[in-house]
């Protein structure tokens, strides 16, 4: 559905959408969008002092016109950097910090001359372990991405690799690293006072996850040698179109935002993101942006990797947005298939991949669309820190044993399966415990497994396999989180949106830790303890959640648990 007739329709469907929302009773689809862009407050609910915050993050508005007159300085610090002797960089950032860069890399890759470049989002030791031993320390930049610059996991990835640098090379590895950030930060302070190469001030009317066209996504372009003013061109194109209102003009992005809220207000609240498969690695960037802006007040719209199943196992509760490129057939023919068996659907078509960009506006210009539909401010994340604030406890040891939310149902081979006092799955053999747990999900619900796992590209193929397993048993829409990266993204949807998350943890021994310069924990630590401090807050919220700890090598475990659920008899029943 991108019909303007069709989405102006909904309008006043979503006039009853909601007791909060904020539309007014004789308002038009333009006139929605004008608001937005006359950057009225009161479309989102609020107090006064909430509402005024919510002004000081809006300038993702302006964004696609920021970024252009960027763009020369980027290009000639770009340069300088390759002629330094640079070759590869790693992006040190958590969630709205780091997935655009991530996203931009992977699929549109290196240009000509350009940096390999990655991302490290994971307190795994094995993933910090991979980088600290890749041979190619004295070649890599550093990016230090985080808006308040006090971002825990950022900085102690700082600390740790500055300290491998500095035993190298000395007085000059403050040279390997560039910060991204808001003025005036710690993060900011200490790039003074270390001499690292740039310090790159964000504007500060822009939140973490609105801030793809800002230096966070940005400075990895023109480190990866990108055409920045074609990206650019993408960006404006977006921004343009979502500026038109006249009758007979499509304005997609308002379109797709009055989709999202519409429907995720009358139940429709499992959104399967449907991408061709050149666009595949922008779902987590999607994800990230839909599920911490909507996912507060009890409601929220919970983004659902898409899985090929059958017609018939999509329940009531989804709908469909797809993007896809115009030589894609498949999909197109897909996306009629699903609309033809009474599913919800949006198709928005790129021209390339090239287009990607634009994208990024335009999601963000539908979310706080949606937002104001849904009755929720988009632009907080209320419950993100309360799991930050756990983990920290527990690193200091100010939190007692006997706190603890769950007891041991089950420890048999190396697998052990903790579960909440008040008995949340049954004791006995590891798969009756499973199974009897996967009985939780109820039409409506969704599940969720949240793997510390490293985040090598066959573990999240070995867990993908296991959401295929897990959804055959629940019946129900099945996510794949990677922690502590979905903390900083689905983690406020789990914890503030709709009590229909049902969470599996899954934790694994590294076999040898890493120590963190200046902390009295290495990263093994951190990592247990980060997934430790969000079962404690979930259980705390009577989520319905278990944790189940790998004691036994990686590989072998995942094999257990996906043994454990190789039969078809509850599939059937």
């Amino acid at each position: 559905m991108t019909a303007t007739a069709e989405c102006g329709d909904l309008v006043t469907a979503c006039r009853s959408l909601s007791s909060q929302h904020t539309m007014k009773s004789d308002e038009t689809l333009s006139e929605i969008g004008q608001r937005l862009w006359s950057r009225d407050v009161s479309l989102w609910v609020g107090e006064a002092d909430e509402q005024a915050a919510i002004a000081n993050r809006l300038g993702w508005l302006d964004a696609p016109v920021w970024f252009r007159s960027q763009i020369n300085g980027l290009v000639s610090w770009g340069d300088e950097v390759r002629a330094a002797g640079f070759d590869r960089a790693v992006v040190l950032g958590m969630g709205g910090s780091s997935l655009a860069a991530e996203v931009i890399a992977r699929i549109l890759g290196q240009g000509p001359g350009g940096l390999a470049l990655t991302v490290l989002d994971n307190t795994h030791p094995d993933a910090v372990r991979a980088v600290l031993e890749s041979g190619h320390l004295n070649s890599t930049l550093f990016l230090v991405a985080s808006k308040s610059g006090t971002t825990l996991e950022a900085n102690v990835f700082l600390a740790t690799f500055f300290e491998a640098l500095r035993q190298k090379i000395g007085a000059d590895a403050g040279k390997h690293f560039v910060v991204i950030t808001d003025a005036n930060t710690p993060l900011a302070r200490r790039a003074a006072d270390e001499g690292f190469r740039h310090c790159f001030i964000n504007p500060g009317d822009i939140g973490g996850r609105y801030s793809a066209l800002t230096f966070f996504g940005m400075v990895p372009a023109a480190l990866l040698g990108l055409d920045l003013s074609s990206l650019c061109d993408g960006a404006e194109t977006a921004l343009a179109d979502a500026q038109l209102f006249e009758a007979g003009e499509d304005n997609s992005a308002l379109n797709l935002g009055l989709f999202l809220g519409h429907w995720a207000g009358r139940g429709r609240d499992k959104l399967s993101v449907l991408l061709s498969p050149a666009l595949t690695p922008l779902s987590v960037w999607i994800e990230q942006l839909i599920a911490e802006s909507t996912g507060k007040r009890g409601v929220g719209i919970v983004p659902v990797a898409d899985a090929r199943v059958p017609l018939d196992a999509y329940g009531t509760d989804r709908l469909f947005v797809a993007v896809g490129l115009a030589s894609d057939a498949d999909l197109t023919q897909r996306c009629q298939a699903i609309k033809a068996a009474g599913h919800p659907v949006h198709y928005h078509s790129l021209t390339s991949t090239e287009s990607l960009v634009g994208e990024f506006f335009r999601w963000e210009f539908a979310t706080a669309v949606a937002g104001s539909l849904l009755g929720i401010n988009p632009f907080d994340e209320p419950d993100v820190t309360v799991s930050k604030n756990t983990t920290t406890a527990l690193l200091q040891g100010q939190l007692e044993t006997d706190t603890t939310p769950w007891v041991t149902l089950i420890d048999e081979a190396g697998i052990r399966v903790d579960g909440r006092r008040a008995g949340s799955a049954d004791t006995g053999a590891l798969t009756s415990s499973l199974r009897g747990f996967l009985t939780a999900v109820q039409p409506g619900d969704y599940l969720a497994l949240l793997a510390y796992l490293p985040g090598t590209p066959q573990h999240e193929t070995a867990m993908a396999a296991l959401a295929d397993q897990v959804r055959l048993w629940v019946r129900a829409p099945v996510t794949v989180n990677m922690g502590p990266r979905y903390l900083h993204s689905t983690g406020q949807l789990h914890k503030g949106g709709p009590a229909t998350g049902v969470f599996v943890i899954i934790t694994v021994s590294a076999d040898s830790d890493i120590a963190i310069p200046g902390e009295a924990f290495g990263f093994g630590q951190l990592n247990l303890a980060q997934a430790e401090g969000d079962y404690r807050v979930l259980a705390g919220l009577d989520r319905r959640v278990i944790r189940v700890h790998l004691s036994c090598p990686m590989d072998m475990g995942l094999e257990k648990l996906s043994a454990c659920l190789e039969t078809d008899a509850m599939a059937s029943g």
